[in-house]
């Protein structure tokens, strides 16, 4: 190319070779890198041109040159014929002796060149040229020689400048010229011709066929060149840019010698070659497709094999936890107790810097390595807090897989998963399935003493799984019933500090929250930092002042945290606090905010799979959808396929309560008052407390009324009186409102507006609006026409602010209006006469299934194969045109509305879960 004949190197060939054609041998010692070969090749062309003569050693036979001393081989007369033949053809014309590796000639060969040159044909025109491939050393003996020569030359050819780059990228046609890509090319390659144009030529095929792909890319002639380079330069070389490559960041002269066994001048040496081709800046590779490549060369035992010498290098040079760790982690696993308290401390480190998928993966490793059961649970639940940060909906399944997955079929817990598993279950809600593994479990658990950290089993699980506020107190109320229930022998031992079921016990017993001082939580939300440990502690403090009837500050504090977590990208956070600030926006009667933060925490594109999701805000949406009046919205979220556990944990209570809602809005009644019932039957076998939210009774009165069965509503309402002792009856604006739907409409009125009153001073404004619609209604039948006007014109203003829909006819009537035609598939099943479609067996298997339980299940339940099961299940989709368990009617549950069978006492063999 016309861009070498403006180098000095080759200009210097150019002149060396003008005096050896006056008559003057010379000796060029051309020292280079590998890929820059293009000097020598085109002086080659230089060489041709000028009429002069180039040849290599077999040309001129040395590679038969006898074995011989070295000294005598210099007095022979095969030497002298040799000298003889050169000084011809140098008489013919200027002759140039290129030798690529002076390594390969053997002694004889290389001191007949130098002899020659040096003193027989001194006065010939010879040109010697010796290619030495930087970072290989010369013999001592043949450099001693060397250095006897009288026109002994060093040319070393230099990297290419920005400047020579621009020109080249400017010949081809197509090529892009901009500042910022020469400035990539130079950066990149260091000026080494062979990376220029590789380089060059992928960016080439990069533009003309994808421009989405990575340039320059894992697989394309960038790293290919920079293998060959590498490679090039031989073993010695090789194994130093390993070396570079498994150090990276921390590459440097002591830690190379340490980590390769390598002395000092051999470092400097291939560091000096490594440089020249322009492969590293420093001690470290310019890109690091280059790092990889130079792994590339040496096997994956190799390769691990050094990180973990590197990671104990780096250990005792006193590098930080998380530099150890990404080597451990580069190699595949942790075998030293040390590495595991490395990795640990890495994920730390790391959940500091925000980076939780590298924190998870440090603790992955740490958990597969530790050999203690305790610690190995540890890491296991931090491991569900990181997931936190990373996808809420996906921590009850990881968290349960994770003790599914290492265990053989048929094999015991090991006691440090036997109470983290409790621990799991009950911070998911799942009462009832951790009081059978408790009970199952405690003849192990109790008089076991753990030696080492016995705090582990009562602090290690924070309090983190209650996003959805409502539910809160039927969770803590459950687990202390769970508590109650052990035994006093049990219970005994919750004083002994190194006592795991008592440890345990104490823990689930101090789960019981209760609403705390205003003034006090807020000290505490002000001094406390977002993170792992504290996101408990934040939640429940935002709960404290939800349940102290202060949403509004709930809501001020909640968006504190919610900025955050969007500040510091962690997606996970802002999710879960998106989740509770939809609760406390629908508890604040604000519908479109709700709807807002709600389906932030669901994330459009994503289908929710968690028990937390759906009775967080998919339940939230579809209680907005429903005070709305859009309910093929609601529909469509009902139509979800719900998790296997969600009606096994509280959180299905808050979906049982939206759904029956959403179908005493649409006018199905039966299918309401199903639901309701089912959420006291789940809170009698839980032992919830009767305060315990949601309020089952109240609302299953609302169903009776619609029902038009008045006895029953009044029976039930009476229930709640007697569980709550009748301490909350006269200020429940809820209670105050079904009482009024009872009374005559002389005395309707005026407890009517003793629940506007309350529901006023809660601020409950949706539930308002159906108390001023209902007050309304009755000065209507009561022939006050100007009154039942103000009324009916409080409640629409009062929705219109809340972005709700006034009900069109009193809650408590029993001639709704029926439902928007379509407005869901999942509850045409009314119409149907199921029970003539289906045998006695058929509706047995498909009511269990309905409920929830898995093929096994229903299985052991009922004393059947799981083939018979299966069978069973397929005619029943069969018979009602449906394709999967998620569609089964739930009137399987329940017996047909219109026989007026739901009568006293049948709501207790009622639950979807009994």
């Amino acid at each position: 190319m016309h861009l070498f004949g403006r180098d000095p190197e080759f200009n210097l060939l150019k002149s060396l070779l003008a005096e050896c054609e006056i008559g003057k041998a010379v000796t060029v010692l051309l020292e280079g890198g590998i890929g820059y070969g293009n000097v020598l090749a085109h002086f080659g062309h230089h060489v041709k041109d000028s009429g002069a003569v180039m040849v290599n050693a077999c040309d001129l036979g040395l590679d038969s040159v006898p074995s011989v001393s070295s000294m005598s081989s210099l007095r022979t007369a095969e030497f002298t014929e040799f000298c003889a033949r050169l000084e011809d053809l140098a008489e013919q014309s200027p002759v140039v002796i290129c030798v690529d590796d002076p390594q390969e000639l053997d002694n004889p060969s290389w001191r007949w060149l130098l002899e020659a040159t040096r003193a027989r044909l001194r006065s010939s025109r010879l040109m010697l040229i010796l290619v030495q491939t930087l970072g290989q050393q010369l013999s001592p003996e043949f450099h001693c020689e060397l250095l006897r020569q009288p026109h002994l030359h060093r040319v070393a050819p230099r990297p290419m400048t920005r400047d020579q780059i621009a020109e080249l990228v400017g010949d081809p046609e197509g090529r892009p010229s901009n500042d910022i890509f020469l400035d990539d090319v130079f950066r990149l390659s260091g000026g080494n011709p062979l990376l220029v144009r590789a380089l060059l030529e992928e960016h080439r095929i990069h533009s003309a066929v994808c421009q989405d792909t990575p340039w320059p890319a894992a697989d394309g002639l960038f790293a290919q060149a920079a293998v060959n380079c590498v490679q090039g330069y031989g073993p010695s070389v090789s194994r130093l840019a390993v070396g570079i490559a498994i150090l990276g960041r921390d590459s440097g002269p002591e830690l190379l010698k340490e980590l390769l066994g390598r002395n000092a001048a051999e470092t400097a040496r291939g560091m000096f070659a490594l440089a020249s081709a322009g492969l590293v800046d420093g001690y470290r590779f310019r890109h690091p497709l280059v790092e990889r490549a130079a792994l590339d060369t040496i096997g994956p035992g190799q390769r691990a094999e050094l990180h973990h010498q590197a990671a104990e290098l780096l250990s005792r040079h006193g590098a930080g936890s998380r530099t150890i760790a990404q080597h451990l982690l580069e190699a595949g696993s942790a075998t030293e107790d040390w590495h595991v308290a490395a990795l640990r401390d890495a994920a730390d480190e790391a959940l500091d810097a925000d980076a939780a998928e590298q924190a998870d993966a440090y603790l992955e490793l740490a958990q597969a390595a530790s050999t203690d059961s305790w610690e190995r649970g540890r890491i296991r639940l931090k491991r569900t807090l990181v997931k936190w940060r990373v996808d809420p909906s996906c921590v009850e399944h990881h968290a349960l897989n994770g003790y599914r997955g290492e265990r053989a079929p048929g094999s015991e817990l090991c006691p440090a998963d036997a109470v983290l598993l409790v621990q799991l279950l009950i911070s998911l809600g799942r009462v009832e399935e951790a009081g059978e593994l408790l009970r199952e479990l405690r003849p192990t658990l109790r008089g076991l003493r753990d030696t080492t950290d016995v705090e582990g089993v009562g602090d290690t699980w924070p309090w983190s799984f209650y996003p959805v506020t409502g539910v809160l107190s039927a969770w803590c109320a459950g687990s202390v019933a769970l508590a109650d229930s052990l035994s006093e022998e049990d219970l005994a031992h919750s004083d002994s500090p190194h006592d795991v079921l008592g440890a345990l016990t104490a823990w689930i017993k101090g789960l019981e929250s209760k609403p705390g001082n205003l003034q006090d939580s807020e000290n505490l939300l002000r001094i406390t930092p977002l993170s792992d440990m504290t996101l408990s502690l934040i939640l429940g403090e935002l709960n404290s002042l939800t349940r102290a009837g202060r949403p509004d500050l709930a809501a001020a504090w909640c968006d504190v945290f919610l900025k955050n977590a969007t500040e510091r990208g962690v997606l996970g956070w802002h999710r879960l606090f998106s989740a509770v600030r939809a609760d406390i926006a629908l508890r604040q009667s604000n519908l479109t905010d709700a709807e807002t933060f709600a389906w932030m925490a669901l994330d459009r594109a994503a289908e929710p799979s968690s028990t937390w999701l759906h009775g967080g805000p998919v339940t939230v949406l579809i209680t907005v959808y429903t005070e709305m009046g859009r309910y093929k919205d609601a529909a469509h979220l009902l139509d979800r396929p719900l998790p296997e556990a969600l009606f096994r944990s509280v959180y299905g209570l808050a979906y049982l309560r939206a759904r029956g809602r959403y179908a005493l809005a649409i006018n199905r009644p039966h299918l309401a008052l199903s639901d309701f019932l089912s959420i006291g039957r789940l809170a009698e076998r839980w032992g919830l407390t009767p305060s315990a939210e949601p309020p089952w009774q109240v609302d299953a009165a609302h169903a009776w009324l619609r029902l038009g069965d008045r006895e029953q509503a009044e029976r039930i309402l009476a229930e709640h009186d007697s569980a709550t002792a009748g301490a909350d009856a006269a200020a429940n604006g809820a209670v105050l409102h079904v009482r009024a739907l009872l009374a005559a409409p002389g005395e309707r009125t005026r407890l009517l507006l003793q629940a506007a009153e309350r529901m006023r001073e809660t601020g409950d404004r949706l539930q308002l609006t159906k108390v001023l619609a209902d007050t309304a209604s009755t000065y209507e039948e009561l022939g006050w026409g100007r009154r039942a006007e103000a009324f009916s014109r409080m409640a629409r203003q009062i929705a219109g602010d809340c972005g709700a829909q006034v009900p069109p006819e009193p809650i408590g009537s029993a001639h709704r209006h029926p439902p928007e035609e379509g407005v869901s598939s999942t509850l045409d099943y009314l119409e149907a006469d199921i029970a003539t479609k289906l045998s006695e067996a058929e509706r047995k298997v498909a009511a269990l299934a309905a409920r929830g339980l898995t093929n096994r299940e229903i299985s052991a339940k009922l004393f059947i194969t799981m083939s018979t099961v299966e069978q069973h299940l397929t005619r029943v989709y069969r018979k009602l045109d449906i394709t999967s368990r998620q569609q089964l009617p739930p009137e399987l549950l329940w017996p047909s509305p219109r026989r007026h069978e739901a009568r006293a006492g049948l709501w207790r063999t009622a639950d979807p879960a009994a």
